[in-house]
């Protein structure tokens, strides 16, 4: 049986490397709430039960799961109770860059619109992207995060591309010809 100190050092050196990834996760999962709240409620639940966790196993894909039940649980706590407004002034908010250059302004501009089509996206729509093409989980990996079949995942990914596209052309204008005659 390992030490409480053995723990923890295990713990750190397993799940701490996951957490810029949590933190970008929760970020897309946490608007007008505080994503450093859903990281540290991630994994303050993660090490409580560390014990339950196999070695060997995608630890960050354990981490999403739970990361996705703390946002879900807050989703429902919300629907309970009206939210609270914050008293912080304006250095609450993320900063906003300046723009180097026009050539930049235009990555940014679509970078916006991106990040507007993705927030339109339902919810599990914006899961399944999530893991999918930005974490980069394999599809049996999503279905253990998400409890549901590999072929569900891959028909959820299927629709949430599309979704996005759908979005993209809304905000964008016309959908560019692949090839023009």
């Amino acid at each position: 049986m390992a030490t409480a100190a053995e723990m923890r050092t295990d713990f750190e050196r397993t799940a701490m490397p996951c957490v810029p990834s949590l933190a970008r996760a929760a970020r897309r999962f946490s608007p007008g709430g505080d994503p450093d709240d859903l990281v540290q409620e991630t994994l303050l639940k993660a090490f409580r039960t560390y014990g339950n966790f196999k070695h060997g196993t995608n630890c960050k894909a354990w981490l999403f799961s739970i990361l996705r039940s703390v946002v879900l649980n807050q989703k429902r706590s919300h629907v309970r109770k009206p939210p609270m407004e914050s008293i912080g002034g304006p250095d609450e908010k993320e900063a906003v860059m300046p723009l180097a250059s026009n050539e930049g302004r235009g990555e940014d501009r679509r970078r916006d619109e991106v990040r507007e089509a993705f927030s339109r996206l339902d919810a599990d729509l914006r899961w399944i992207l999530l893991l999918v093409d930005v974490e980069e989980f394999s599809y049996a990996e999503v279905g253990r995060i998400l409890d549901c079949p590999v072929g569900t995942v891959s028909s959820r990914v299927y629709r949430a591309r599309q979704s996005l596209q759908d979005q993209l052309q809304s905000l964008g204008g016309p959908r560019p010809q692949v090839h023009p005659r």
